[in-house]
């Protein structure tokens, strides 16, 4: 993330173990997936003919439980899968402290928490092109809500003093739309590559990304 005085780039390691069992057409999954962040972030401060560059370096975790259902609609020509999923997101970081000037921050470990349902609709297709290979594409499309405060405080003080002042993130959105659009090429019956693109729409805040990977099935 970058803007025109301050920038902030995050190295996120990922860690997921994932449950399902079928019942006919109908898909029962869950899971728990954990995110380490190592967080770098450089600001530039200027005041009263003063300017300071600060910068600081902390980790964050994100954990996350979720549990989901899907009806599977088959037809010839495409997989449809309507869903409902409920989801419990955990977000902390580590203490932080910038470095470069008087008007350096410092925060205490922070927490955050929200609860989110999804309601939506998957799509995939899927062309075999060998024995083992094959090339599906996928996509998502859903409405997301979130139950609890949409808008978060974080805790900040100045370095080297004791008095703290509360400073609130940007307001986020109750209701968003989620999209996910993707194609996985499998090379083997047990190894695929993947791309993917994910995005949140809504009133107040838009998120876009992009991954690559590669996929071991076993």
């Amino acid at each position: 993330m970058h803007g025109d005085a301050a920038s902030a780039d995050s190295d996120n390691y990922h860690l997921a173990i994932y449950a399902g069992k079928t019942y006919d057409n109908l898909n029962l999954r869950t899971g728990i997936a954990y995110t380490w962040h190592r967080v770098e972030t450089s600001r530039g401060i200027g005041y009263y003919g003063q300017s300071d560059n600060a910068k600081a370096r902390y980790h964050a975790g994100t954990g996350q439980i979720f549990a989901e259902a899907g009806y599977r609609l088959n037809n010839t020509w495409f997989n449809l899968e309507p869903f409902v999923n409920l989801a419990w997101v955990n977000y902390r970081s580590d203490d932080m402290t910038e470095k470069g000037g008087t008007a350096a921050l410092t925060a205490d470990n922070q927490s955050t928490f929200g609860i989110f349902s999804t309601l939506g609709m998957r799509g995939e297709k899927r062309w075999n092109i060998g024995k083992d290979s094959a090339v599906t594409l996928r996509g998502k499309l859903g409405w997301q809500h979130q139950y609890n405060e949409a808008e978060r405080e974080v805790g900040l003080r100045f370095a080297g003093t004791d008095a703290t002042f509360n400073t609130a993130t940007d307001a986020a959105s109750h209701d968003g739309m989620v999209m996910k659009a993707g194609a996985e090429i499998s090379v083997t019956k047990s190894v695929a590559v993947s791309i993917n693109y994910t995005g949140l729409l809504s009133q107040n805040y838009q998120d876009n990304g992009m991954n690559a990977g590669v996929v071991w099935r076993f």
